[in-house]
C-alpha cells in the first residue's frame, strides 16, 4: 500500500484526510481521530475499505484492522507517519 498524502493532524479532535494510489488503483482517506482512537475510510471509486486502529505516540504509528464492511476486523494493519 502507498499513500502520496496522509495527513493528521496533531489535536485530540484531529481530522484525517489524505489520497494515494496502490495496486487497486487512485484512492481518497477520509476520516478522524480522539485521543488516540482512529478511524478512517478509504475510498475508491467502485467501494470503500473501513480501518479503525489506535495512534501509538510511542512508535508513531497507527495500528489496528481493516474491514470491508463497517464494524467487521478482517486483517491487521500499521501505519507509519
Amino acid at each position: 500500500m502507498v499513500f502520496s498524502h496522509f495527513n493528521i493532524e496533531a489535536n485530540p479532535n484531529g481530522k484525517i484526510a489524505g489520497q494515494g494510489t496502490d495496486e487497486v488503483g487512485a484512492f481518497t482517506i477520509n476520516g478522524n481521530f480522539n485521543n488516540a482512537e482512529c478511524r478512517f475510510v478509504k475510498t475508491y471509486e467502485t467501494h470503500n475499505i473501513y480501518y479503525k486502529g489506535t495512534f501509538d505516540y510511542s512508535s508513531n504509528a497507527i495500528n489496528g484492522h481493516w474491514a470491508w464492511e463497517e464494524g467487521e476486523e478482517v486483517e491487521p494493519f500499521k501505519i507509519y507517519r
